[in-house]
């Protein structure tokens, strides 16, 4: 942008990227899957966290058992997450086919380059592929709703809690 005493003017690029800004958030709002998978958020009410540690952490994969904000069980049934190595799978092959498109349209390297760096990738995206696919898989059943937005979970402990505080005195 650029300033000429009191009046601004705007470039082209400055609107081309409002506009795309505006599109990414309502393709991103609170509400759609999207939302829940980029943000790691539950998929039923888009505030409880998925997962309690950072991505590049020791506690990469560590889920809680429920959403703290609605109760939502994030593990349906033994072993509900076997599905999610099928998304993996898809997300390793566009990101094999990314690194060998780029590397091939870039560099044209031999045939070793394009071996050692699809797996330094897969490698180094491996916790970032982990937590999308158990995101992506657990959208697939679970969708938003609107009313647990609204009402927050309180769990049996808390409860407990609660009956313990407000016994009467003695």
């Amino acid at each position: 942008m650029l300033k000429r005493g009191t009046v601004t003017e705007v470039t082209k690029p400055n609107i081309c990227l409002e506009y795309l800004c505006l599109f990414a958030d309502n393709m991103v709002s609170k509400g759609t899957r999207l939302y829940s998978i980029l943000h790691h958020r539950c998929p039923q009410c888009h505030n409880g966290k998925l997962y309690l540690g950072k991505a590049y952490s020791k506690a990469f994969s560590k889920m809680p058992e429920r959403c703290d904000h609605c109760g939502l069980r994030y593990e349906q049934e033994p072993s509900f997450f076997s599905g999610a190595m099928y998304v993996s799978y898809a997300l390793q092959v566009a990101i094999f086919t990314t690194v060998y498109v780029a590397l091939r349209v870039l560099f044209n390297p031999p045939m070793e380059a394009y071996l050692y760096t699809t797996i330094a990738a897969a490698v180094v995206l491996f916790p970032v592929t982990f937590r999308l696919s158990r995101a992506i898989y657990l959208n697939f059943f679970i969708g938003y709703k609107e009313e647990c937005d609204h009402h927050r979970f309180v769990s049996n402990k808390d409860t407990t809690l609660l009956t313990k505080s407000r016994a009467p005195h003695d």
